[in-house]
């Protein structure tokens, strides 16, 4: 059965026309489309679920393929509409610009501007990037990807194919409904997670949403520096595990970028960067230097719009630090040691009413110290072992800017 639009089929009433298909992915189909009333070109990216979702006997509604997956798609639709809106709320020069969203044959659509350029896959076909010219179009996506995560959005599918060049400009594209699957779906289909072999980080393979971050973007961006830079396709991250540096070839490149694609490819998301200023920071000059000018040279303007101030990296440095001083370990253990003083309280009660009331001072204060004997060493062990902790980070991380807060 077709499963996509057919070329003249009109959407909202006519103010959409259906010119061809551009491509579809395991979440959505994607359409060249005319504004009619101004004969625009835009883009429509129609919500279209492989292995969920098929085409109905008009060839225009979509229809759930399983009555299993009925709810299911319901709730990916409605996150795929709050993904319209935020992307919609984005205004980025490296973000395809989002402009409409609509719902219409049981399914939904978001309107997305045409970018007439060609994708980086296309320029893969003609010879590698220099680091110069890769380090610029790098720039235009940590910027991309710094609006995106603070909006707290994961991509999870940046390679050279989403990546579209127009005047010299690099702008990211294809923002599907896989990016916002969260933990309770229930969507019975192999295609629940969608990724790229060889751009896809570890967590995304194994399918656990809660470990989704930056860090999974950046594991893609370095991946497609990578094949950018070399024409090589990207190592797994098994053999990145088993050989280490090894598993990449890399000619001619300077020993700055391998680390930099090395650091983002890291097979332990947590020894990948944490956010965009680690990536800026890690071509500052000095270790305080955050980004006045771009530390990489004239053909670079990384980040230039959004200077990465020293608030921002200590607030980041706050929050490792409540990771590394064990502070969740802390409160449990504070709430355990306040439980069994409240349970020793009332037995202590108990017993006062059923004996001498002149025993309640003396057994208030021992239950009391009997609190403190619980909770004050696991305090003194928390703290002791949070600084353990801290100083083997600042060890083993020299670089991070946010070890000088710690």
């Amino acid at each position: 059965m077709m499963q996509h639009l057919q070329p003249n089929t009109t959407l909202q009433g006519g103010k959409y026309r259906i010119e061809r298909v551009l491509g579809q992915g395991g979440f959505g189909i994607t359409y060249l489309v005319d504004q009619t009333r101004v004969h625009k070109q835009l883009v429509v990216k129609e919500l279209f679920i492989r292995g969920v979702n098929d085409r109905a006997d008009d060839q225009t509604k979509v229809t759930v393929s399983n009555a299993v997956n009925v709810y299911s798609f319901s709730q990916q639709r409605e996150k795929f509409k709050k993904e319209a809106m935020r992307l919609f709320e984005l205004r980025n020069p490296h973000i395809v610009r989002i402009y409409d969203f609509f719902e219409e044959n049981d399914t939904a659509y978001y309107v997305m501007e045409y970018i007439k350029g060609k994708s980086l896959a296309d320029r893969l076909k003609s010879a590698s990037l220099s680091e110069s010219t890769m380090e610029k179009y790098m720039s235009h996506m940590l910027d991309a990807l710094s609006a995106i995560h603070g909006k707290h959005l994961w991509h999870l599918d940046i390679k050279p194919a989403n990546i579209m060049i127009c005047d010299g400009n690099a702008v990211l594209i294809d923002f599907g409904a896989s990016k916002h699957i969260d933990s309770n779906s229930t969507l019975t289909t192999s295609s629940a997670i969608a990724y790229t072999p060889g751009f896809a980080a570890p967590e995304q393979l194994d399918g656990d949403i809660t470990k989704f971050g930056p860090w999974t973007d950046f594991y893609a961006l370095g991946a497609t520096m990578y094949q950018l830079l070399t024409l090589n396709r990207p190592p797994s991250f098994s053999e990145i595990f088993t050989k280490g540096k090894n598993a990449f070839v890399f000619s001619g490149i300077s020993e700055k970028m391998q680390h930099l694609i090395l650091w983002m490819m890291k097979p332990n998301r947590m020894e990948r960067p944490q956010s965009v200023s680690n990536v800026i920071s890690y071509f500052c000059k000095e270790e305080n230097e955050i980004l006045g000018v771009s530390p990489m040279g004239k053909s670079s303007d990384i980040h230039s719009k959004q200077v990465v101030n020293e608030d921002e990296i200590r607030h980041e440095a706050y929050n490792l630090e409540l990771q590394l001083d064990e502070n969740l370990y802390q409160k449990k253990y504070f709430f355990i040691g306040a439980f069994g003083g409240l349970i020793g309280l009332i037995v202590g009660l108990q017993i006062i009413e059923q004996s001498d009331p002149g025993l309640y001072p003396a057994l208030l204060v021992s239950f009391l110290l009997g609190f403190l004997a619980f909770w004050y060493p696991i305090q003194i062990y928390v703290h002791f072992k949070g600084k353990d902790n801290i100083k083997k980070y600042k060890e083993q991380h020299p670089s991070d800017p946010r070890s000088k807060y710690l």
